[in-house]
């Protein structure tokens, strides 16, 4: 297997991604995509996942292709409630990039590590 990679995730995969990143020293870097790092709206989409689950839209059972996949995301967004948000990033070590501009790293400066593209890019 790998003993280091890196992660880029966008929406509910930044999420998991943030998660992942908390958890172990493993990752070599981090992106993030369409998710803010702090200040997450998991109180607001566990109630809108909630609502859904009885009558999703039908675009999302493209994505979910049953209702009763509504209750994975309940199940994920109920444990980040009390999930210490500020204190866990704190202690992300490896090199992070946020790709949109919302309140997270760059609130924090001294958890910013700055990755440049072309960076990013080489192989």
């Amino acid at each position: 297997g790998f003993d280091r990679f890196a992660y880029w995730g966008y929406s509910w995969g930044a999420a998991v991604g943030l998660q992942l990143a908390a958890r172990t020293d493993r990752l070599a870097a981090l992106v993030l995509g369409g998710w803010p790092p702090l200040d997450a709206p998991y109180a607001g989409i566990l109630q809108a996942t909630r609502l859904k689950q009885v009558d999703p839209e039908p675009s999302s059972l493209k994505v979910l292709r049953s209702k009763d996949q509504y209750r994975q995301w309940e199940t994920y967004y109920a444990s980040m409630l009390n999930w210490p948000e500020a204190e866990s990033v704190a202690h992300i070590a490896c090199p992070k990039m946020e790709s949109r501009p919302v309140r997270g790293w760059e609130s924090c400066p001294s958890l910013t590590t700055s990755i440049s593209m072309s960076r990013l890019n080489r192989t």
